[in-house]
């Protein structure tokens, strides 16, 4: 319908209308004044010439503003979304109550297995996006994805579950448990430090899980089979946590409404610690087969934004786990911080032209709340991780939308990126990813490359506006406070605004990062099997020493 809302502009008037307004101005009303306001010369020789054409004017919408060469009434601009200033009194300095630090994450990613590994993939300016080679996807059209080389490398022995019970989960349980125990020691706590205490566990998650017929009559307990709470659930048992339980299902902003949960919960008392995560993983083809039947899967290998040449997403795999903490807590247990959360902000798009389009009024919304939150003004935010779509229209809105709040009224420079063209979009992980992505860009300051954004884009000039890409790693510049954006399928919108930890400490008095627990090859303590020291490691390759990331050292 809106492609011939935009044919019927072009042939009438011979305006090449940019894609994004009829989201810009979603009501046949608000885009009749705005065209009559911009375009109305162009349409007044279609004017009506008789009572009862002047006398339907008003529900012929775009034509309706400039009929018979009456003069047009004045035109009100569109409102913008109705949010108070950042006010003086809200700006901080320094941290306050509100502040939530990350103490701790560990992830696994396309190309990357660990931290270290996903910073490696970013700053060099690579790609893991490669073409599908798995036994159990259909042949036909080429797919392309971003694949972990294995879920599953450390023994399910070691998390208390039998072998039959871990051959009929979903396989993203068994992931998540991973890099939860890594997240743990990555902040420098061994298991026994937070048992029974109020520490509750958000995951943003999808599971379809259908184990077949013969592994669940195998399985000792078949309910953590086919229970997707269990995704979280298993967490708080392995490690005896006593604060709530729970997954959160909005697409791709799961995890980041899942922080916001843990966020509310922090700061209310209800809990001390929160994990955070999100996980996907692309068990069979049937993620591509839907997309590429909504015509939004990429036909190439590349993931083009903020470009002229996209044409759809490429669809990846991976999970994510933060740790949070009250920053005055944190400082109170000595724990290393990686970066401050400042402030965070979702909402929903309500009814659009469909449940994937976009509302360019509710992303601006989102945004304006967020930064009110977190004390920050406009010009202080030196980065945007972005959502990045991959198709022209939502991609334009995503500018417009983030230069309307950020750089409305000029200011420095502001660099623009995403994760996707080095992963691809691993689905309800892809909030978790530009997460920590962006702790890892501010607490090793630097910037990455931008694989994307080559090809001039037809009805947004980047080098006309406030945006810049960086094209190679580099030394971050301007004030290290960033922003994250993150738009679902189904409207669920998420914000967040993160700054750098500046405060130096002596070394002795925060935690260390700590080793992996050393593993026998049957699954017990003792040596290692099945894991990986760092990303040039093979899975199953037996180490003669506990892990210890690069980070660690």
């Amino acid at each position: 319908m809106l492609a011939q809302v935009l044919r019927t502009v072009r042939q009438s008037a011979g305006i090449d209308l940019d894609p994004s307004v009829l989201y810009e101005y979603p009501t046949i009303r608000l885009l009749s004044e705005w065209l009559a306001d911009k375009h109305g010369a162009s349409f007044s020789l279609g004017a009506a010439t008789n009572p009862e054409e002047e006398a339907s004017d008003k529900d012929k919408g775009i034509l309706g503003a400039t009929q018979n060469g009456r003069e047009k009434q004045p035109v009100q601009p569109t409102p913008e979304p109705k949010s108070a200033p950042v006010p003086a009194t809200a700006v901080r300095t320094g941290t306050g109550p509100a502040d939530i630090a990350v103490i701790g994450l560990s992830c696994r990613f396309p190309g990357a297995e660990t931290p270290d590994g996903y910073w490696r993939l970013l700053s060099e300016g690579r790609s893991a996006i490669r073409t599908v080679t798995r036994d159990n996807w259909t042949g036909g059209a080429a797919d392309y994805a971003g694949l972990l080389d294995c879920s599953r490398t450390m023994p399910a022995s070691h998390f208390r579950l039998s072998e039959e019970d871990a051959n009929a989960m979903d396989p993203q349980a068994l992931l998540l448990l991973e890099e939860s125990l890594k997240a743990w020691h990555h902040a420098g706590y061994v298991p026994e430090e937070i048992k029974e205490r109020s520490i509750g566990v958000y995951i943003g998650a999808r599971s379809r899980h259908e184990p077949d017929e013969a592994s669940l009559l195998q399985a000792r307990n078949p309910i953590l089979a086919v229970g997707t709470n269990y995704l979280a659930a298993n967490i708080s048992q392995y490690f005896d946590l006593r604060g709530p339980s729970v997954v959160l299902d909005t697409a791709c902003s799961s995890a980041l409404v899942g922080l916001n949960v843990a966020v509310q919960a922090l700061l209310a008392g209800e809990i001390e610690c929160a994990l955070v995560g999100g996980v996907s993983l692309l068990v069979s083809d049937k993620s591509h087969r839907l997309f590429r039947q909504r015509g939004i899967l990429s036909p190439e290998p590349q993931f083009h934004i903020f470009d002229g040449k996209a044409s759809g997403v490429v669809l990846s795999e991976g999970a994510g786990i933060v740790l949070l903490k009250p920053v005055a807590q944190a400082l109170i247990d000595g724990d290393r911080i990686y970066a401050v959360i400042k402030g965070v902000a979702v909402n929903n798009d309500g009814r659009t032209a469909g449940p994937a389009a976009p509302n360019y009024t509710a992303q601006t919304e989102v945004m304006r709340q967020a930064l009110v939150r977190s004390g920050k003004q406009p010009e202080e935010i030196g980065y945007i991780e972005a959502n990045g779509s991959g198709s022209e229209v939502n991609d334009l809105l995503e500018l417009k939308a983030t230069q309307a709040v950020y750089r409305k009224a000029g200011g420095p420079p502001l660099c623009i990126g995403s994760a996707k063209p080095n992963i691809g979009h691993p689905l309800c992980a892809e909030g978790i990813a530009g997460l920590i992505k962006l702790v890892l860009m501010l607490d090793r300051r630097g910037y990455v490359p931008f694989l994307s954004g080559h090809t001039p884009m037809k009805h947004f000039d980047i080098g006309a506006s406030p945006f810049y890409f960086s094209r190679e790693h580099q030394e971050w510049a301007g004030p290290r406070a960033a922003a994250l954006n993150c738009f679902a399928d189904g409207g669920t919108n998420a914000h967040i605004i993160l700054e750098g930890w500046e405060e130096l400490r002596g070394l002795d008095a925060l935690r260390r990062p700590l080793p992996l627990p050393a593993m026998e090859p049957d699954g017990g303590p003792g040596g290692i099997t099945g894991l990986e020291g760092t990303d040039d490691s093979q899975p199953g390759e037996a180490e003669s020493e506990p892990i210890i990331w690069e980070s660690y050292a």
